[in-house]
């Protein structure tokens, strides 16, 4: 069977797909921790391009260059990459809640959050973003990626581990892939592609649809961004229901 390599998404952790990865005992899954490839030193074009390729060394590393990749959030603009790469021969791709295509607004609020946290960090490398950082996740980032209903214990934990996580390698792999022209790397993908959106979905399927038009599309009926946690039998079951119709065993 194909393994499955997940990427997270920003200011997330490669545990947030310990649940899908423990519906899937019959396969090889692997969670990349990204945020360990960053380069601090390089511009963060530069940084997501270096970071893509020890991604893909590592999955060369790791025999799995024939893996179904999966990315939630940025890690969805991450997974793309890697799917286009022609060293990899990647056997299938899933997007839960990513935005892609990059719309212009978002794109610019992205980069607007990414200059906030770098900014200081390039004046003074000792400045104290990470405060900085807290805020924004116990603020902007409760009120942009979660609903009402979502899990109130469940949000809490997302939020706190959020606001603990590296600063400069998640907002320069944000400023990075919101300069990379993503558009361009779906007209490329030529595998099984599935994109879930939650309850209220980050991913434009039309526009999606658009750049590629074999995508498969699932919406789970409830929870927020976090699809893994707030609607995980769904999404289990959508990930299963693809790899049984869609993948080359």
């Amino acid at each position: 069977m194909k393994p499955i390599v997940f990427l997270h998404g920003f200011a997330c952790d490669t545990d947030h797909f310990d649940g899908l990865r423990g519906a899937f005992p019959e396969r090889r899954t692997v969670a990349l921790p990204w945020t360990e490839y960053v380069d601090d030193a390089l511009p963060p074009v530069d940084a997501v391009h270096a970071l893509i390729d020890r991604s893909a060394n590592h999955l060369h590393e790791q025999l799995l260059t024939d893996a179904v990749l999966v990315g939630h959030s940025l890690g969805g603009a991450l997974a793309l990459m890697l799917a286009t790469r022609s060293d990899l021969q990647a056997s299938g791709l899933i997007l839960i809640d990513s935005s892609l295509p990059l719309s212009t607004e978002r794109r610019g609020a992205y980069l607007a959050l990414g200059a906030s946290l770098l900014d200081p960090l390039e004046a003074d490398p000792e400045a104290g973003v990470q405060d900085a950082f807290a805020r924004w996740a116990t603020t902007s980032f409760r009120e942009t990626f979660f609903l009402p209903d979502d899990e109130p214990n469940m949000v809490e934990r997302i939020v706190q581990q959020a606001s603990h996580r590296p600063v400069a390698a998640n907002a320069k792999t944000l400023v990075g892939t919101a300069q990379i022209d993503t558009s361009a790397a779906l007209r490329q993908v030529h595998i099984p592609l599935l994109a879930v959106g939650s309850h209220r979905p980050f991913t434009s399927i039309e526009e999606l649809r658009a750049l590629c038009p074999a995508v498969e599309y699932r919406q789970v009926s409830k929870g927020g961004h976090f699809v893994m946690f707030f609607a995980p039998d769904e999404l289990s079951a959508f990930v299963r229901e693809f790899l049984k119709n869609s993948i080359v065993q």
